[in-house]
């Protein structure tokens, strides 16, 4: 069993390391991990790919953001068992992994499932936000793309989610725990990778969502696309 580990990051060089030292050494038997530096980030590449041996790093020409950048590796490189996709303000707790691992041989059902990972230290918290998504399941979707493209920071990882839940292929391991550090909740971790989340652009996802609901859209299930009009209103 293999997992890919997909990693998204901004200028958050503290935070990953925080992140990065989390994942014990024995855990890396069974999971490869890639950081992808958004934007041209070179100062983050330069700052871990020496320290972290076991990581395979790569800088975007330009700004992908999260959902983007998961959606580039499964189109690109994802070549294993499973995509493990998490935000790198997290820190996994002891075991999670592990528990991991081990759930998914308990349910594999020959890797077409979904998982999400429980953010047990958030008051409300998504539990499509963070998770790992089985090779087989990838194959409902043109070009192995997860992430609905009608969204730029918010929303893709629900709807998705959404569609496993609705197929039976959805499971909440409430034992796999990750300490998600979010600015909501801790003041002083806001930062500029936060703010521009959150900029003008994303804005729209909240009007996209919507109107994919009223429209009876659920990404996986179907595969159109209406951001392009609402942008041009």
């Amino acid at each position: 069993m293999k997992f890919e580990m997909i990693i998204p990051t901004y200028k958050r060089i503290d935070k990953l390391k925080r992140l990065l030292d989390s994942i014990h050494p024995d855990y890396l038997k069974f999971i490869d991990v890639y950081i992808y530096c958004d934007n041209n980030d070179i100062d983050t590449y330069n700052a871990l790919t020496g320290k972290y041996g076991f990581v395979m790093g790569k800088i975007m020409d330009k700004q992908y953001r999260a959902f983007g950048i998961w959606n580039y590796h499964l189109k690109n490189h994802f070549n294993s068992d499973a995509m493990i996709y998490v935000c790198d303000d997290i820190e996994f707790m002891e075991n999670a992994l592990m528990g991991m691992y081990l759930l998914w041989e308990q349910i594999n059902n020959d890797n077409d499932i979904v998982i999400g990972f429980n953010q047990y230290n958030l008051e409300s918290s998504s539990k499509y936000a963070m998770g790992i998504i089985g090779k087989n399941f990838l194959k409902r979707f043109p070009n192995n793309q997860y992430f609905c493209p009608d969204y730029v920071s918010f929303y893709a990882d629900s709807e998705s989610g959404e569609y496993a839940e609705s197929l039976g292929k959805f499971y909440f391991g409430n034992g796999l725990k990750i300490h998600h550090y979010h600015p909501a909740f801790y003041k002083n971790e806001n930062d500029e990778a936060h703010k521009i989340v959150r900029d003008k652009h994303s804005q729209l996802d909240k009007i996209v969502n919507k109107k994919r609901k009223q429209l009876g859209l659920l990404w996986g299930q179907n595969f159109d696309l209406i951001r392009p009009t609402i942008e041009g209103v």
